[in-house]
């Protein structure tokens, strides 16, 4: 598992010894054929660290990441048990967070220098090529010029594909230099080692050690230590990187010919390490012709290998079936020696056949399964549990989608607490296709300051099988969403479902915020507190012009992405559902939109959705449309075509207490739906107002049902409240300039959207500003129930296009 991207390692050079030049056999008598590898410090086997003391899995599915993380990649990476990751690419801070609930193990080559891997000599950094003492870094030019830190002695061949020397592990200075690299990674504080290039062992089983051998891949030396002694070399090297970390997980790639006690003298890699990684365990990968670094790949650039021997000529197809079965062979029977193994396989999101195949093929076996882009330089969903296989596109013709099963889903699935406090969803095991036998149930590896409880630790799946899980939050616990890993075991095998803990310090409403012009979603936590300069507690970013929040009763948000771009496919626009009180990743996606613009709940928490079909442009693009969306739907359950040709378009959107919809329109109205569910399209509306110098935008309801709208006609900007009691239904235009209650315009400039709190503080956000094109934030403070027409506070924001607005309660 190579990779060409850079490695920071640490060199000490007092125990690098400048040899000579020419390739050598170590004159360590330890490693004639026959003798036994003598470590210096004794160290003992012991059962894999990634069991825990019943021989249970600790980890159940994992990612292999060698690119340096993006905010979503590192989200993405912290809901894996175990993640597989370059060193040089995570800040110490970003291996922190990977350790939330898993491992980060860092990649570390034993087999091979990588030439533009990066090291430290003194504390200066060197690539690889420097410290061989090649003139340059062309990788065919191995011209050797001054004093190489890695001397010539160490090199015993060379790995064409990536111009590697390959190293003399029966040479102990080599080993110590892995130890000295292991240390360096360790004091970095990465849970253990991912050993690449063990399966280099192999290679010096071809030839005669006297003489030179090369194919297309790879060149051995003359004079090359023979194959036995280089397989004691590789054992006695993971031997001493066990001996200096005793606590570390180590996780050997390939190698299968190191591991096993029976045919290495007794004295194989198992025990010393935890894990072994199946490379290309059921896909095959076949580069593209480029002299490319990471080549662009797709689905053809991956097969399964029983295509690929379908398409092989003998004998080769022989050959290479036989490997494979070895190989297999060899992941069992470390596997039931109480090993781990890990399956990693390659694909492209496309080949659903093969990432199918994959979970197939290994929870046969007992595996573990993941697969990546064959760079590493991608994160892919991969279906790790049986519900997912039975949804999952493509694997449709797989055991596992009518095989008998059980099931584990969460009700609620998002949890919110404040530290110092618990809170407890309740976990329904379900049984599939008749299956009878118990479920064991325990937690993976929990968050710090995080612990739980089971009222039932085994049970019997059935439709009405219910377990209460209970979560008690430390008061020190870090605020931010967390992923609680559940492990469900039957029959031998297990299943990880996560459970998602939103710890909050919400003591008082929280204000929401979109930035249309940055792409962003702001949550400012404990109003009461904030001041002019106050920062958000917590931001979601990338988005594609949000326009509008709903918050549910439980904190749960649903951002309205209005993705407004004339050349975006159509439809344009989408709604993103968070979590209770958490901007990190949206739970859902809404789609069935066209330029969203607004949305609303109502009291059976149905979300209605004003699709505006309007581009930035102004351009009509489609129909506009009044969506519906039931509890949990992520695509519209109902809803009704907008009358754009008689009222104009549609723009915001509020629910007032007897669960009727206002909207406001393009032609300057406010219009109103008394029973939206059984709107049909077109229905004109029951109630048709416009306001004196008001081109309505916004508009929400206070707790006595009075309507707030904001909006301006030309540079005079205003929001008003608005008596709803005692109406006269009508689908022509009145003036309703006679039910204002009160008018706001201290502070108002291009006011895009409006909401009042629990306290009847009204809130309102301009788009822009007087002077400059940055939005802000204006509050009203309620006075015996009611804004007053004074602000008491003003936040600014850092961009233009602050277009939305909502407070919520508190949690």
């Amino acid at each position: 598992m190579k990779s060409i991207k850079t490695l920071t390692l640490i060199i000490s050079l007092g125990l690098l010894a400048a040899c000579g030049s020419a390739p050598r056999v170590s004159s360590d008598p330890a490693f004639s054929d026959t003798a036994q590898v003598e470590v210096q410090k004794q160290v003992n086997k012991a059962p894999s660290r990634l069991r825990d003391s019943q021989g249970n899995l600790k980890v159940l599915n994992y990612a292999t990441f060698y690119a340096t993380p993006t905010t979503a990649d590192l989200d993405e990476l912290q809901k894996r048990d175990i993640s597989f990751v370059q060193p040089n690419a995570v800040s110490n801070e970003q291996i922190q967070a990977l350790q939330t609930i898993g491992y980060a193990i860092s990649y570390l080559s034993i087999g091979e220098i990588g030439i533009y891997n990066t090291y430290y000599v003194n504390g200066v950094p060197k690539l690889g090529w420097e410290l061989l003492g090649w003139s340059n870094g062309d990788p065919n030019n191995h011209t050797i010029t001054g004093t190489p830190v890695i001397p010539q002695s160490w090199v015993v061949g060379m790995n064409k594909n990536f111009q590697a020397p390959m190293l003399d592990l029966t040479n102990a200075d080599a080993r110590a230099f892995l130890v000295q690299q292991a240390q360096a990674l360790w004091a970095r504080q990465f849970d253990g080692l991912f050993l690449d290039t063990a399966d280099d062992a192999e290679f010096f089983g071809a030839g005669t050690p006297g003489t030179v051998f090369e194919n297309e891949n790879l060149i051995l030396y003359a004079n090359r230590p023979t194959y036995a002694q280089m397989r004691a070399g590789y054992i006695a090297t993971i031997k001493a990187l066990r001996a200096a970390y005793a606590s570390g997980i180590l996780v050997q790639n390939g190698g299968f010919d190191l591991v096993l006690d029976s045919e290495n003298s007794g004295d194989g890699t198992e025990g010393y390490i935890d894990a072994v990684m199946h490379e290309v365990a059921t896909t095959r990968y076949l580069p593209p012709t480029t002299s490319e670094a990471h080549p662009t790949l797709n689905g053809a650039n991956y097969l399964s290998w029983t295509s690929y021997y379908a398409q092989t000529p003998e004998p080769q197809r022989t050959a290479d079936q036989n490997y494979r079965i070895n190989r297999d062979q060899h992941a069992d029977a470390y596997l039931a020696r109480g090993g781990v193994v890990f399956a990693q396989d390659f694909a492209t999101p496309d080949r659903t056949d093969l990432s199918c195949l994959s979970y197939e093929v290994s929870r046969s076996h007992g595996w573990i399964p993941a697969y990546s882009d064959a760079h590493f330089q991608k994160l892919y969903t991969f279906p790790d549990s049986t519900a997912q296989i039975r949804s999952y596109t493509g694997c449709a013709n797989y055991t596992y989608t009518v095989a008998s099963d059980f099931s584990v889903t969460f009700q609620p699935r998002t949890v919110s607490a404040r530290p110092g406090t618990s809170t407890s969803t309740t976990l329904n095991v379900g049984a599939v296709n008749g299956y009878t036998s118990p479920v064991k149930l325990r937690f993976g590896k929990l968050p710090a300051g995080v612990t739980g409880s089971f009222s039932s630790t085994q049970v019997t799946p059935g439709p009405t099988t219910q377990v209460s899980l209970t979560l008690n939050i430390a008061s020190t616990t870090a605020l931010k969403t967390y992923i609680v890993p559940v492990i469900a075991t039957s029959a031998g095998e297990s299943m990880r479902y996560d459970l998602r803990l939103n710890v909050v310090n919400v003591n008082g409403e929280t204000v929401w915020i979109a930035n249309a012009g940055n792409g962003t979603v702001a949550a400012y936590d404990t109003q009461g507190n904030l001041t002019g300069t106050s920062t958000e507690n917590r931001k979601a970013s990338g988005i594609s012009q949000p326009y509008d929040i709903a918050v549910a009763a439980d904190g749960t948000q649903f951002v309205v992405e209005n993705v407004g771009n004339p050349a975006a496919p159509q439809p344009a626009g989408r709604i993103l559902k968070y979590a209770p009180f958490s901007l990190s990743e949206p739970l859902q996606t809404l789609t069935g939109l066209n330029y969203p613009t607004s949305a609303a709940l109502d009291s059976s928490n149905n979300l209605w959705v004003v699709s505006s079909a309007l581009d930035w442009t102004g351009t009509v693009r489609g129909t506009p449309r009044i969506n519906r969306f039931a509890p949990n739907a992520t695509t519209p359950t109902s809803g009704f075509d907008f009358p754009a040709s008689s009222y104009g378009y549609p723009f915001r959107a509020a629910i007032d207490s007897q669960n009727r919809l206002w909207v406001t329109t393009s032609y300057g109205l406010i219009t109103m739906y008394t029973s939206p569910l059984t709107a049909t399209s077109n229905q004109a509306p029951d109630l048709v107002w416009s306001v004196t110098g008001l081109n309505p935008k916004g508009l929400t309801f206070d707790a006595q049902g009075n309507l707030y709208v904001v909006g301006n006609e030309g540079t005079s900007s205003k929001a008003v409240r608005l008596d709803t009691t005692n109406l006269t239904l009508s689908q022509f235009s009145a003036n309703a300039d006679s039910r204002i209650l009160a008018t706001y315009t201290s502070n108002l400039y291009s006011p895009f959207d409006v909401d009042v709190d629990a306290l009847g503080n009204l809130w309102v956000v301009n788009s822009t500003g007087s002077t400059t094109t940055s939005g802000s934030v204006v509050r009203f403070p309620a006075v015996s129930g009611t804004p007053s027409t004074t602000p008491n506070l003003i936040l600014n924001q850092s961009t233009q296009y602050t277009v939305g607005i909502a407070v919520s309660n508190p949690l």
